[in-house]
């Protein structure tokens, strides 16, 4: 069965244990702005095929020890019309000049910047139930309500109208 949601405003929510999601198809997300992710143990991440990142301007990767670049097969570094590529072959430099110790410097990048998500506010313990996340257990409850309320909507718009007591008789 489809589930479909859609917030009008914000939505914000926490998990104070863990949260575990299975998708046995695909999973898409779209952010029409920034997206911010802070993890304060470590990312790991398992890619069955490939990693493709393409990024409109910069890509900044910073490492307070070590950076590891490992491949099986070759690594390549390419800028313009220069590259530098290091597989079983050797090391290849390929450029228009190649300058060893002839001063210059590394460029700066952007730094990241990651802000933490807001959290929801309390629900109140004086709050009605109805403002309250359901349980999975309320479920049935709730939806035979939402039935009886459709039915009655229903019968309303489907019985005739009777003119009022004070009206028969008069035209």
């Amino acid at each position: 069965r489809h589930s479909h949601l859609t917030v009008h405003g914000d939505r914000l929510a926490e998990v104070r244990g863990d949260a575990h999601l299975t998708v046995q198809g695909e999973r898409r997300e779209r952010t029409g702005g920034d997206q911010h992710l802070t993890v304060d143990g470590t990312l790991h991440q398992n890619l069955g095929t490939a990693q493709l990142i393409e990024a409109g301007r910069e890509i900044h990767q910073v490492a307070g020890m070590n950076l590891v670049l490992e491949a099986g097969a070759e690594i390549t570094l390419q800028a313009g019309g220069s590259f530098i590529k290091i597989d079983p072959a050797g090391i290849t430099l390929s450029g228009a000049g190649i300058r060893m110790n002839s001063g210059g410097s590394p460029s700066a990048g952007s730094g990241q910047a990651a802000q933490t998500p807001a959290l929801p506010e309390e629900a109140k313990k004086d709050e009605p139930a109805a403002s309250q996340v359901r349980t999975k257990l309320d479920g049935p409850r709730i939806e035979s309500v939402r039935q009886e309320a459709a039915l009655r909507r229903e019968r309303a718009l489907t019985q005739p109208c009777t003119p009022a007591d004070d009206d028969q008789g008069q035209t």
